[in-house]
Formats: C-alpha cells, sequence, structure tokens
C-alpha cells in the first residue's frame, strides 16, 4: 500500500464513493441525516492549511483503498495548543482487515507531529459493535459526547 498525504482536488471522487459505500451497507447511517459530505467546506480548510488528507492507494492501480482526514489548528479552550482531530478513517470495506487502518494512522502520527500538533483525537460512534482501533494505538478514552435529534 502506498500511503501518502495528498490534496482533496483530483480524490474527491474516490473518497466519496468509499463513505457511500461504507453508510449504504453498514449500520453507520443509524441515528444520522443522510451522508452528503461538505467537500467544498474541506477543500476551503485546506487552503487555509487547516485540513490533512492522508490515503492509502493500491500500488497497482493507484485506487484509494482508504483515508484519514485532520483537522488541524489551536483547540478552542486550548489556544496555543495544536490539536488534530479526525474528521473521516475509512476503508473499502472489500479491504478491511488488511492492515490499511493501523498504516494510516501510524503515517498520521508522523506527520501530525511535523505540524506540531500536541494531541490527536478520534471519534468513534456507539452504534459501532466492536472494539475501536484506537485504544490499540495508544489512544485512551477522554470523553464522552452526546447527541439529541431536534
Amino acid at each position: 500500500m502506498n500511503i501518502q498525504v495528498e490534496r482533496l482536488r483530483g480524490c474527491i471522487r474516490q473518497l466519496n464513493a468509499i463513505i457511500v459505500e461504507y453508510y449504504e451497507k453498514t449500520v453507520a447511517s443509524e441515528g444520522v441525516p443522510p451522508v452528503d459530505m461538505a467537500w467544498e467546506l474541506f477543500t476551503e480548510l485546506e487552503g487555509n492549511d487547516g485540513f490533512i488528507l492522508i490515503t492509502a492507494r493500491d500500488p497497482y492501480d493507484g485506487q484509494i483503498k482508504g483515508f484519514v482526514t485532520y483537522y488541524v489548528g489551536p483547540h478552542p479552550h486550548h489556544k496555543t495548543v495544536v490539536f488534530a482531530t479526525c474528521g473521516t478513517l475509512a476503508v473499502k470495506l472489500s479491504e478491511r482487515g488488511k492492515g490499511i487502518a493501523t498504516q494510516l494512522l501510524k503515517a498520521a502520527e508522523q506527520l501530525l507531529r511535523m505540524y506540531n500538533v500536541k494531541y490527536i483525537s478520534h471519534g468513534y460512534r456507539s452504534v459501532y459493535n466492536t472494539e475501536p482501533i484506537f485504544t490499540k494505538h495508544g489512544y485512551k478514552l477522554a470523553e464522552l459526547q452526546f447527541v439529541k435529534e431536534l
């Protein structure tokens, strides 16, 4: 797998296909509005150095097999500390169990250190009935989030 930092331009169609398939074929769509990614917002953030995309591409055909995105910048409550918050960690359903997410997380940590990131946060929705990958990589549970539909 070729793990690389990329710009959104030229990737959006493949990224969107991975997400749409995931929401259509898993429990990811439970309890949330229909998936409709705000790619234009991410592109704007990327232009301001506030968004990072890391992809895992097949070395033979160049197709994206997985990706991770981060919002990077000062935390609103700790303005002198650079945080990276994961927006999406996604691997094509047909590529699951091959260590792609682990490769993406390791590459992200190396890259984010170069951005002087002090803390990385990843969310995990309670609708999934699996063990989160994050604890295997040294992440600790720091906060629970509650949601109410109005």
